[in-house]
């Protein structure tokens, strides 16, 4: 398996809308019939230059690590929450008594360029379910396991992370997710809400990204 964060996940990803971005796809322009707004099409270019970098830099380290360093984003927080990950996913297993398995980028079956990773698989009785940890502020915690309890509400709190579930059940062809919120500092520190499979958002996704593959294509022709 393909651990995630190495380099082989990171060039797996390369040129593919990727679960954890494809909420930026699902912007649409201003104006009327605008398919995709800036937001959505600063992405497309972004996947556009992915899919004609130079192969030197994905065959040398050190190359791809000097690429790396110009593309990437990151900040204390986006740190906090993979360095937080594995105690996430420990309390998870212990509230639900599930088995947990990591798990690589996914491929969608039918979708070109369309991948997601989610943290990780949990089986219980049997059922498998896509678990998708978040490890945020405090107070943002407090927000989640006020406000959200299910598709739409999540959606409403942040529609980025409810897209993220989405795509990463369609990559993975599974119905139900677990959405996971961990704050260590707290008494109360995980906030567990299930999310169903949304065939309409998915169908959704196959639309933007057949139409922004159109469009990259034209660019990189």
């Amino acid at each position: 398996m393909i651990e995630q964060g190495s380099k082989d996940w990171l060039i797996a990803r390369l040129g593919n809308f990727t679960g954890s971005r494809i909420g930026d796809l699902m912007t649409s322009g201003k104006k009327k019939g605008e398919l995709f707004g800036k937001t959505a099409l600063s992405y497309i270019y972004e996947v556009a230059a992915e899919r004609i970098i130079l192969p030197k830099y994905i065959k040398d380290d050190f190359l791809f690590e000097i690429y790396q360093e110009q593309v990437s984003v990151g900040n204390k927080f986006i740190d906090w929450g993979h360095d937080n990950e594995d105690f996430a996913a420990e309390r998870y297993q212990l509230a639900t008594r599930c088995e947990l398995e990591e798990c690589e980028s996914i491929t969608h079956p039918t979708i070109p360029y369309f991948s997601a990773s989610p943290d990780r698989i949990s089986t219980i009785c049997s059922t498998r379910k896509v678990v998708e940890i978040k490890c945020p502020l405090p107070k943002t915690f407090m927000e989640y396991m006020a406000e959200v309890k299910d598709n739409d509400t999540l959606k409403s709190v942040n529609s980025k992370y409810f897209y993220q579930v989405q795509a990463e059940m369609a990559c993975t062809g599974l119905e139900k997710a677990d959405f996971v919120v961990f704050c260590p500092f707290l008494k109360h520190n995980i906030h567990i809400v299930e999310i169903t499979r949304d065939e309409s958002v998915i169908a959704e996704f196959e639309k933007r990204i057949l139409k922004a593959n159109e469009i990259i294509e034209k660019m990189v022709a």
